[in-house]
């Protein structure tokens, strides 16, 4: 049930994915790396405020509308606390445009409120849908946005607008999403749960301990890219941030949609105290991110840079070898932590014990940033980022491993480790001189790859597959 309804959630983020990362592309086809630096800060920080302000109503409604059949009170309840706090940090947000450095500057931040309300809108409906197991509504709201942003923000951009017209498009993308939503998504209008200030306090209890580990996790994230800009210029950020995206989202995508189905089935496994079917979602759940984060490591070290070097705006291109394997393997730390480690802490609300480890891995990110950027650059800031977010994954999994077991198979993880390595060795060892190459390479590789998983019966898929075929060749 994972794989099938995992594949409904890939297929819907596998479109928009493509599109984003092509946005990306077109990006740095367009803009200076000056103008990319100035777009990729304001997306950061709206980022940081957005996970602050309203990322922790997201996570309420993951949690609770998959606890009830009925969701009225509960969505009341997460849009009156987000216009008080998005009221809030606009107001601050609009005395910076005062103090704004530049007049395009002040012109960004401006379009840069609209997008924090929009972003947090669209984001909690994201959460909404997925609680509801509605991967179609998912799907929608993210092409609408994934098509329109691109398109919106060349027609600005070629208008003379520079980062402000990037930002447009990335305005007008949710706009249009946001409209699509409220049209076909209704909330329920069932029983009343509880009163709104019982449901407010279970959603701040729960919630302000997410808010602050969604914090100190945008920072290490995110920081880099200030401290790029404040010691090696807004050039640098840009080039740095294209390659960091076009890395992190490939790889976040894949990861991402097996979160997608696989979290609201844990939750709903250990709400029905179904103990079988948990460890059985638990381990085909890390067996899955381990597979992708694996796979995506070794691309990004030996296929994927040549292939996007002939896409990507020539003054972004010499980082890429450098920056994308790091940044892959920083995303699995990340992506390992977020969709599995972290969820006996959300089972069992002891959200509260994700703060110590998120806080130790901000400080470790944010001091080796101040110590390698200056020293190696770029790299530093990379090194930084995969160092916090390696010191994030250990700590958590020491903390839940109490709380609930987390690796319901040892011999799943070494076999994917060993696989993997030789998939990379494979990699290594043929030869690439061309993008095509690379490309053939990759395809062989992919299906040894797998071909290896299947045969030491990684999760049970082996034995999962015979058994569909006989009961079909039964039929």
């Amino acid at each position: 049930m994972l794989i099938r309804h995992g594949m409904v959630y890939l297929v819907a983020r596998l479109g928009a994915g493509v599109l984003n990362l092509m946005t990306i592309l077109l990006y740095t086809n367009l803009l200076s790396t000056d103008q990319y630096g100035r777009y990729a800060l304001l997306l950061a920080a709206i980022g940081i405020i957005n996970n602050i302000a309203t990322g922790w109503l997201g996570e309420g409604v993951l949690r609770f509308a998959s606890s009830h059949g009925a969701t009225a009170t509960l969505l009341r309840t997460v849009w009156k606390l987000q216009a008080l706090v998005l009221s809030l940090a606009s107001l601050v947000t609009v005395v910076m445009i005062v103090y704004a450095p530049t007049t395009e500057w002040k012109f960004l931040i401006g379009v840069g409120i609209g997008i924090l309300w929009l972003q947090s809108t669209f984001d909690i409906r994201q959460f909404l849908f997925r609680a509801r197991l509605r991967p179609d509504k998912f799907l929608q709201a993210n092409l609408v946005r994934s098509v329109l942003t691109p398109i919106v923000g060349w027609g600005a951009i070629s208008l003379g607008l520079g980062a402000v017209g990037a930002a447009i498009g990335y305005l007008a993308g949710l706009l249009a999403s946001s409209v699509l939503i409220r049209s076909e998504q209704t909330p329920n209008r069932g029983t009343d749960l509880g009163s709104g200030e019982f449901r407010a306090r279970q959603l701040l209890e729960y919630g302000v301990p997410l808010s602050l580990n969604s914090l100190m996790l945008q920072v290490v994230h995110l920081s880099d890219r200030f401290l790029i800009a404040l010691l090696l210029g807004e050039s640098a950020a840009g080039v740095y941030a294209a390659a960091y995206d076009l890395t992190q989202q490939t790889i976040a995508l894949f990861l991402r949609a097996t979160a997608n189905a696989s979290v609201p089935l844990i939750f709903k496994a250990a709400l029905e105290n179904e103990q079988k079917r948990l460890e059985s979602y638990l381990r085909e759940n890390l067996a899955l991110l381990l597979t992708i984060g694996i796979a995506g490591i070794a691309l990004f070290w030996e296929v994927v840079p040549a292939l996007v070097s002939r896409l990507i705006g020539a003054a972004y291109r010499e980082s890429l070898p450098l920056l994308m394997p790091i940044v892959a393997a920083a995303t699995v730390a990340v992506g390992l932590r977020t969709h599995h480690f972290l969820l006996p802490l959300m089972i069992k609300e002891k959200t509260v014990l994700a703060v110590p480890a998120s806080f130790v891995a901000m400080l470790t990110n944010v001091l080796a940033n101040l110590w390698l950027i200056p020293r190696i650059g770029l790299l530093g800031a990379a090194l930084a980022t995969l160092m916090g977010y390696a010191v994030l994954l250990v700590i958590t999994g020491l903390q839940t491993r109490r709380l609930m077991p987390t690796i319901q198979s040892s011999t799943d993880v070494v076999s994917i480790f060993v696989v993997g390595v030789l998939f990379a060795m494979v990699l290594r060892a043929l030869p690439a001189e061309n993008e095509w190459q690379s490309l053939r390479n990759g395809l062989l590789g992919g299906i040894l790859y797998l071909t290896g998983l299947f045969a030491l019966n990684v999760a049970g898929w082996r034995e999962n597959v015979w058994r569909w075929i006989k009961a079909q060749h039964r039929r």
